[in-house]
């Protein structure tokens, strides 16, 4: 294990598979035993498996761990800007230290985790354009009197909303010949309030539809619209995203 500070005063566990008590494969992430605090009857580690980030849940712990085989990308450079004298070639030649017997579950049979998964290109370009846009979003939101009416009726005030970084896109954003290609790749995005989302892997959006939205709609009878057969979905999310 490899403890690496941030400017920001972040502190992440980098750790290797084979570091990982007693890990259990529970789909997209795997749960395993914290080896940081070491005091848990339960399994409060828990990884995502596609991004390698991890979090421990027990409150007297709460650390931040990043398995470095399945994100070498960022392992890498987070030891190459943040680990004094350490190379990107420690990654390959660090030995994960003795741990201590865990009593708990045996595992019956050897866990054999998959690569995570490489993020399409579809999701990469759909992110990479709204980043791109992302002022252009937030200046609309700001002059949208549809969207500021549904952010009154979710008592969100406009300036909390813009400070956090929260964005519009309408169709007629996109309505330009020369935007073609991005009205192409964002389509599923058109007509939703983006919320951003933030992680130390990147930044994200999830988005939230206003499809036949209409002011005094509350919640509920709108959502119960965008259940209907057809009706885009209610939120949808960047790759990655937290």
């Amino acid at each position: 294990m490899i403890t690496i500070i941030t400017p920001q005063g972040k502190q992440i566990e980098i750790v290797l598979a084979s570091e990982l008590c007693q890990p259990v494969d529970m789909g997209e992430h795997v749960r395993a035993y914290c080896h940081l605090h070491g005091s848990d009857h339960q399994r409060s580690l828990s990884i995502n498996k596609m991004t390698g980030w991890g979090h421990c849940f027990n409150a007297a712990c709460q650390a931040t761990v990043l398995v470095a085989e399945w994100n070498r990308p960022v392992a890498q450079r987070l030891l190459h800007l943040y680990y004094q004298g350490l190379t990107s070639a420690a990654l390959s030649s660090y030995q994960p230290p003795h741990l201590p017997t865990r009593h708990g579950p045996s595992v019956v049979q050897p866990l054999l985790l998959p690569l995570p998964k490489a993020i399409p290109i579809w999701q990469q370009e759909e992110l990479h354009i709204l980043c791109a846009l992302d002022e252009q979003m937030r200046w609309v939101l700001a002059h949208s009197k549809r969207a500021q009416l549904y952010l009154q009726g979710r008592s969100i005030p406009l300036e909390t909303a813009l400070d956090a970084g929260v964005g519009f896109l309408p169709s007629t954003l996109l309505e330009s010949p020369e935007m073609r290609k991005e009205r192409e790749v964002l389509h599923r995005w058109v007509d939703r309030i983006l919320f951003p989302l933030n992680s130390l892997y990147g930044r994200g959006y999830i988005g939230r539809s206003l499809w036949h939205w209409q002011p005094g709609m509350n919640e509920t009878i709108h959502k119960a619209l965008l259940e209907r057969p057809g009706s885009p979905k209610r939120w949808i999310k960047t790759n990655p995203a937290v």
